[in-house]
Order: C-alpha cells, then sequence, then structure tokens
C-alpha cells in the first residue's frame, strides 16, 4: 500500500512561543523577531493535521483509513471521514505517521481521540521526521486592519483545515507587541 501525505499546509511565516503559559503562533505577513518571545522558526514551513490518541500521550497523522466496507480514504479524505464518521467505524484500520517519532503506526479508529479534533503540527519541512511545535494559534499581520480580531470566516489566508485546527485571527502590526495577552484566552 503507498501511502500519500498526510494532511498539510505550507506557510510562508514565523512560528513564536510567547506569554505564560506559554503559546505558540504561526504568524504570516511580518518578518519579526517579538519582545520576550522564543522565535521557533522563520521561513517556509509545513502545517500538518493529527489526531490525539486515546491511551498514549501522542498523536497520529492519518494518511490513510479503510472502513468496515472496504472503502479507502486517503489524505485529506481520511482525517475528513475520521472526524465525520469515525464514531460509526471503531474497528476501521487508520495507517499514518506518529508525530513523537516520525515512525509508520498502524491502529484501529477506536484508539484515536475524535474528541479533541484537529490538531496542528509545524515541521521545517515535508521530510523531518517530527515537528519543531504544535500550535495554539495562527495571525495575519495586516495594516489595513484596525486592530486584532478573528480572521473572518470567509477570507482565503488560512485553510479550511487550519481553521479546523486552532483559532486563527489578523491584526496590524501595532498588535504584535500585545500578542500574548490576546493569545491567553486560546
Amino acid at each position: 500500500m503507498t501511502l500519500t501525505l498526510p494532511p498539510c499546509d505550507v506557510f510562508d511565516g514565523c512560528v513564536v512561543r510567547v506569554g505564560d503559559p506559554p503559546k505558540t503562533a504561526l504568524i504570516v505577513g511580518a518578518d519579526i523577531r517579538l519582545l520576550g518571545s522564543e522565535l521557533l522558526h522563520q521561513g517556509k514551513l509545513v502545517v500538518a493535521y493529527g489526531l490525539a490518541l486515546l491511551y498514549e500521550l501522542d498523536f497520529l497523522l492519518p494518511q490513510w483509513v479503510h472502513d468496515d466496507f472496504r472503502r479507502e480514504y486517503r489524505g485529506e479524505d481520511a482525517l475528513d471521514f475520521t472526524l465525520r464518521k469515525g464514531d460509526a467505524f471503531p474497528r476501521a484500520d487508520v495507517v499514518g505517521r506518529r508525530v513523537s517519532t516520525g515512525e509508520r503506526a498502524e491502529l484501529f479508529l477506536k484508539q484515536l481521540d475524535l474528541a479533541r479534533g484537529a490538531q496542528a503540527f509545524a515541521y521545517a519541512s515535508f521530510d523531518a521526521p517530527t515537528p519543531f511545535a504544535r500550535l495554539d494559534a495562527a495571525l495575519w499581520v495586516d495594516a489595513d486592519v484596525p486592530g486584532f480580531s478573528a480572521l473572518p470566516a470567509g477570507d482565503a489566508r488560512a485553510t479550511e483545515w487550519l481553521r479546523k485546527a486552532v483559532p486563527c485571527f489578523i491584526g496590524p502590526p501595532a498588535s504584535l507587541e500585545q500578542l500574548a495577552a490576546h493569545l491567553s484566552a486560546v
């Protein structure tokens, strides 16, 4: 069986850790180093989407699902099927990559914690075995917006999967100074 890439998106931006307790955010549209923040990555990055394992402190990036009726789902379709209909197919086979090791894993769908929904993980490249961060939020910096707010539903900057995995915001460059305060409610 040939596996496709797990559901993922490519962004050009930076990932920072801010606040106490620390929150990790993808920031797009600004070449910055925030005061009081830790810069984890700057430049192109891959955001992959995964699901928590139920009885382990790990996550799985689903690549392939085979349900009880022998239907196959790959890539984004595998993740979508798992979240929408996974409760009806607890014995469905799921194959993907463990986030902690990058190793291939095969398990039953009932071993995934579907209640937590999709989670977003930032990788330096498609080939990186493990992520450098799990994202808590995403922010687009835009000088034309008056203040910090949720990214409008129709805004194409954020992909559908990123919106499902983390809260997405938009704000002017001045809002970066208060990023930790804005993310404390996330």
